[in-house]
């Protein structure tokens, strides 16, 4: 049985999300029109969220509805990963960007067709 989780508990998750990715409550309601005291609210469990604001929550803090709601941040913030990525191909050059694109392409593909883990 799938059960919603109560507000403090979604509150949390938002909260732990959004310092996961060193950004304060300002700029979490900048990305998201609202207000700093809004998100306060939230992440208190002083005020529901509707499932759009929260979709639009997990977005801005690149993790999926799915994340906030089961309240499982294990596999980290797009962000993050972005930002690895950044880093990874910060001294390469354009033909090795291509090559390692190409190559996370093909393992991507081969993951999905065997059905191994994501």
């Amino acid at each position: 049985m799938n059960v919603v989780p109560d507000k403090a508990t979604l509150g949390q998750a938002i909260r732990q999300a959004r310092e996961s990715i060193n950004i304060s409550q300002e700029r979490l309601g900048e990305c998201v029109n609202k207000s700093s005291k809004t998100i306060a609210n939230y992440e208190s469990g002083k005020s529901l969220l509707t499932i759009t604001t929260l979709a639009t929550i997990a977005d801005a803090l690149g993790y999926t509805l799915n994340d906030l709601v089961t309240g499982d941040l294990s596999r980290g913030s797009l962000h993050n990963a972005d930002k690895d990525i950044i880093d990874l191909l910060a001294d390469t050059t354009p033909e090795e960007q291509r090559l390692i694109f190409e190559f996370a392409e093909k393992t991507k593909r081969s993951l999905r067709e065997n059905k191994l883990p994501k």
